[in-house]
């Protein structure tokens, strides 16, 4: 038995034994497709890269119209569409462009010298006109090292985050006052700065500590504590529950009236027991026989 060694793209190898014709006939074919199919993202992605490139040239083009006609908000928005379809360095040069007619000075210079930072090719006037641009707009921008202790504090400058500690990048501020807003979650308060700077200046800003919040947690109840616990019910005391008075008897007013109740009674018998010893002859009293006598 002979064996077919068939060479595939991308350094894969398969082996045919001997098949019939027919057999043979529809491995190649297999082979085949499975080449193209190995084939297809690259040419895939190649495709969907032309197209963005494409359109991105597209966008640049009607900037550039909009930023000669003055348009300059237009022209950025333009510019930064451009960039997110086709991330080419170059374009910072024309988003430094439109920032420079908004007169946003530290957003121009910032993308100025991305331009000079991150495009190997661009030709020497370019470059020279970047440059010029930097030059006039370096009195203008206050450049901003922000330190911090802690890592992971997100900062806020202004009300716009610009990202979390430590900062790999300087700030670019306009001259003036600033607010510097240091947060590490959002159940803690925040750290609070503000600071002024002038332009064509380079200065140092430390993160202000942020305050730490304890966390207290509320002592656990058992549940035998909850079953001793005995709410007493509401009692009424009424008019009829009253205590008796605790007084004396002889200062209470129904001890005089009794008395004299039982002082009359005794009074009335010893007047009925005297009235009858003294009327009736054969009363007890007085009615003895003497003795010798007549």
């Amino acid at each position: 038995m002979t064996v077919e060694s068939v060479g595939v793209s991308f350094g894969a190898r398969r082996t045919v034994g001997r098949l019939p014709r027919a057999g043979r006939r529809w491995s190649a074919i297999a082979i085949a497709v499975t080449t193209i199919a190995a084939a297809a993202p690259l040419r895939i992605a190649s495709a969907d890269e032309a197209a963005s490139k494409t359109a991105a040239k597209a966008k640049l083009e009607k900037g550039a119209d909009l930023l000669v006609s003055h348009d300059f908000s237009g022209a950025l928005t333009e510019f930064e569409d451009a960039y997110r379809l086709y991330p080419s360095p170059k374009i910072f040069f024309d988003i430094g462009l439109a920032n420079v007619g908004l007169e946003h000075n530290p957003e121009a210079l910032r993308a100025f010298q991305r331009f000079l930072i991150e495009t190997t090719d661009a030709s020497a006037d370019t470059v020279s006109r970047a440059k010029a641009h930097i030059e006039a707009l370096r009195p203008k921008v206050a450049i901003i090292d922000v330190s911090s202790a802690e890592a992971g504090l997100e900062i806020v400058v202004d009300d716009l985050s610009v990202g979390r500690t430590p900062l790999t990048a300087p700030l670019y501020l306009a001259p003036g006052q600033h607010r510097l807003i240091a947060k590490a979650s959002a159940n803690t308060p925040p750290g609070v700065k503000i600071f002024e700077v002038t332009g064509g200046t380079r200065a140092s800003v430390s993160v202000p500590v942020v305050p730490k919040v304890a966390v207290v947690s509320p002592p656990a109840s058992t549940s035998s504590a909850r079953e001793t616990t005995v709410i007493p019910p509401l009692v009424e005391v009424h008019a009829a529950e009253t205590p008796a008075d605790e007084s004396p008897l002889y200062e209470r007013p129904w001890f005089w009236a009794a008395a004299a109740g039982v002082v009359a009674v005794v009074g009335v018998a010893l007047w009925l027991t005297v009235g009858r010893s003294t009327n009736d002859p054969k009363g007890s009293f007085g009615s003895g026989t003497i003795s010798g006598s007549p």
